[in-house]
């Protein structure tokens, strides 16, 4: 097989990965999906336990400390109008990030998804340390963790979701889907990819 047959090949299996996990028709043994309201995300607070320990997200978090290996995820609105409200949020504390206590939130998207209707805010990955780690919790569920609002470093980069949504009525869904035996470099691949399919709303893909 030459050069670019070999090409050809590894392009259509990518194109068959993204397909793969964005079919929502399919239920998925290696993924699953979580939705939440923004009204239970109490505001950040130095000194206060994690989300780990937050009554709505404790069935979100004994699942993602189950997933052990590399994980692409995204956070998705379906509905329009709560969807374009959290987005002028976070690009409204994205540009007061002089204030005190600012969190660090991801870039806004690429031009070329400017203007984007898109459902999905974000699409990311986070590798995983195999089955065996001794770690307390697992990378995917430290980085939602993230995501929410609740790490303890304010220049760690995620959505920070507590710091500008709390106590407002949107929902949004978490996917998660987990890959074994899985290259890192192929990880990348697989986040731009899934990222040209959605076109985000934030985050440099």
């Amino acid at each position: 097989m030459d050069l670019k047959n070999l090409t050809n090949t590894f392009n259509d299996h990518i194109s068959q990965i993204v397909e793969l996990v964005t079919d929502e028709s399919i239920n998925h043994p290696f993924g699953f999906t979580f939705t939440f309201n923004t009204k239970n995300l109490e505001k950040y607070n130095k000194g206060v336990n994690e989300a780990y320990e937050r009554e709505s997200f404790v069935d979100l978090f004994e699942k993602l400390d189950g997933m052990k290996n590399h994980c692409l995820y995204w956070f998705e609105i379906e509905d329009k109008k709560q969807r374009d409200t959290l987005i002028g949020l976070l690009n409204t504390y994205r540009e007061n990030k002089k204030e005190v206590g600012y969190r660090t939130v991801p870039a806004k998207a690429l031009k070329n998804y400017e203007g984007s209707q898109s459902n999905v805010i974000y699409v990311g990955v986070r590798t995983g340390k195999g089955e065996y780690t001794k770690q307390k919790h697992s990378n995917i569920a430290g980085r939602i963790n993230q995501h929410l609002g609740y790490y303890g470093t304010n220049a760690t980069q995620g959505l920070q979701l507590c710091s500008y949504a709390s106590g407002l009525d949107i929902n949004i869904t978490l996917k998660v889907f987990q890959f074994s035996n899985l290259g890192d470099d192929y990880l990348k691949l697989i986040e731009k990819a899934v990222a040209r399919h959605f076109k985000p709303h934030c985050g440099r893909h």
